[in-house]
Parts: C-alpha cells; structure tokens; sequence
C-alpha cells in the first residue's frame, strides 16, 4: 500500500514537471517570437520608427510558415488571414486588412477596384490563399496590385498546400535593391 502511494506520488511529480516544461517551451517560443518581430525594426526619425520592406516581410514570412506549421491546411483563406493580421499587430507592426485601392486609368477612376488582403507598414501587400496549388494569374494579380498602388513588394501565401514554403511567392515591383531569384515580370536591369 505504502508503494502503491508513493508510486501515485511520482506520477503527479511527474506530471507537473512535464506540465512545467510546456509551459516554460511556450513562453520561450513566445518570446523568440516578440525578439524576431522586433528585431526587424531599424532606426529611428524623430521618434518614429522606419521599417525596411525586406526586413517586414522575413517577419511576415516567419509568421506565416509558424501559422502553417500550427493549423496546417485546410481553413478558410479569412481565418489565416485574421490570424497572420493579429500576429504581425501584436508584434508591433501597422497592419491593415482588406485594404480598397482606386484605380485611375485613361481619365477614370474606378474607386475601390480590388482590396488587398494585408498591407504591413504602409508598404509590403501579402495576398493570402487557401488552394490546394498556386496558379500563375495569383502572381500576375499580386504584381498587378503592386503597380497600381505604387508599392515595392508583396507576398503570395498559399496555406492550403502541404507546405508552406511550395505556397510562397516574393513578387517584386521595379523593386533593384532586392535580391531574390524569385522575381515575377521584374524589369531587366
């Protein structure tokens, strides 16, 4: 009897280290999470802080493949994208969803012509889907919006796909300074 208590003892210890351990795993993950989103912050203009594109979207992409990698495939293209929106918000970033852009064309202008999914520091555009593959017109479409809203780069992430790194796409707007092969219609130099 006196063995059955003690075992009945270590099982609880057990137990509690192992619940300990979680939670002191999901704090650290927490915590990288807050270094990696501030870290991309670079310097300061009168009190403002300025955020370099490139450095937004290796956040953006490390929070995508971290949403992936938690959800997996398989919900709505909404539900992924509140969910990155709330992410990048918490880290800090300004970020805005389903954003209207006007276009003028020839004389008219057709307000609210399409909307972005999310716009990051006024300046990185992410698209978000949710199909089992990538066609090339979502490219085209993101490049599309990249042009019309005068903007340098945007992202496509597909979470619908087995993997994330088969459903990202960097698309790049007349943007020289960057320096991915992953370029759709980019001017030659």
């Amino acid at each position: 009897m006196i063995a059955m208590i003690a075992k009945g003892s270590d099982i609880h210890a057990e137990r509690l280290l192992m619940t300990s351990v979680i939670v002191i795993a999901v704090c650290v993950v927490a915590l990288g999470e807050l270094w990696v989103l501030s870290s991309a912050r670079l310097g300061e203009t009168g009190g403002k802080e300025m955020m370099d594109v490139e450095s937004v979207a290796s956040v953006a992409i490390e929070s995508g493949l971290r949403l992936h990698r938690h959800l997996g495939p398989g919900l709505l293209e909404s539900v992924y994208e509140s969910l990155l929106a709330a992410t990048l918000a918490r880290g800090g970033f300004s970020v805005e969803r389903q954003v209207p852009v006007t276009i003028t064309y020839d004389g008219l202008t057709l307000k609210d012509a399409f909307r972005a999914d999310l716009l990051i520091e006024s300046n990185l555009i992410i698209e978000v889907k949710s199909v089992d593959k990538l066609a090339p017109i979502h490219s085209k479409q993101l490049l599309t919006y990249l042009r019309v809203s005068n903007r340098p780069l945007g992202l496509l992430m597909n979470v619908g796909g087995m993997t994330f790194k088969e459903g990202l796409k960097r698309v790049v707007n007349a943007h020289h300074g960057a320096s991915s092969l992953l370029r759709v219609n980019a001017q030659p130099a």
